[in-house]
């Protein structure tokens, strides 16, 4: 039997999540659902996540959008990963849990 995890992983790779950016910068109105599919990913992974990562209580999904949509642009090589292993690396990067 294939590992679940797995296969739910591979649903999206770095790649897309890099052409959802493309139309989340692109002129307001432009490609909105699009944008919308990108913000709806990273939060879901943050929020399925979120135990993972000592972030402030202030923390906004601006700033959770900012922090991984950094990740992806300064790692390139990396694109080719799965997406959700890209949103959880960019933010146990930014907000490390200290145990």
């Amino acid at each position: 039997m294939t590992d679940q995890t797995q296969v739910l992983g591979d649903f999206y790779s770095g790649n897309d999540l890099v052409e959802l950016i493309k139309a989340d910068a692109g002129p307001s109105g432009a490609a909105y659902a699009t944008a919308e599919k990108y913000i709806a990913y990273i939060i879901g992974v943050y929020d399925a996540t979120s135990y993972a990562y000592e972030t402030p209580s202030s923390l906004t999904k601006g700033q959770v959008m900012a922090v991984v949509t950094s990740y992806l642009m300064n790692h390139s090589e990396q694109w080719g990963d799965p997406a959700s292993l890209l949103v959880i690396r960019a933010l146990k990067e930014a907000f490390p849990k200290y145990e």
